[in-house]
């Protein structure tokens, strides 16, 4: 999610920490406006909407120019490196807080 790697989030920085983790996508709902095609120049539009401990809530909203094609509802979880959820280091979660 580049929105991560915009605010200073790196999968690197969360690999490299005291407790090693990384995000993945627990659950997604997808809401299909209009369609685009290949050549498209498209922008992707996020927002934090909820953040707890192990996991934090997003929107994002797909954009040709002003015209919405698609809506997603992100339910993203932090994992160890064996694939069990854990607390959002706090490096991490500060700079969360900070985008929303």
């Amino acid at each position: 999610m580049s929105f991560l790697h915009e605010n200073g989030i790196t999968c690197k920085e969360m690999a490299q920490s005291e407790k090693p983790c990384g995000f993945m996508i627990k659950h997604c709902e997808i809401d299909f406006k209009r369609p685009g095609c290949l050549e498209d120049e498209l922008i992707v539009e996020t927002t934090l909407l909820e953040l707890r401990g192990a996991e934090f809530d997003c929107l994002q909203v797909v954009k040709r120019g002003e015209e919405t094609l698609v809506e997603m509802k992100l339910q993203v979880v932090c994992v160890t490196p064996a694939g069990r959820p854990t607390r959002i280091p706090e490096n991490i979660r500060t700079k969360l807080a900070e985008i929303s």
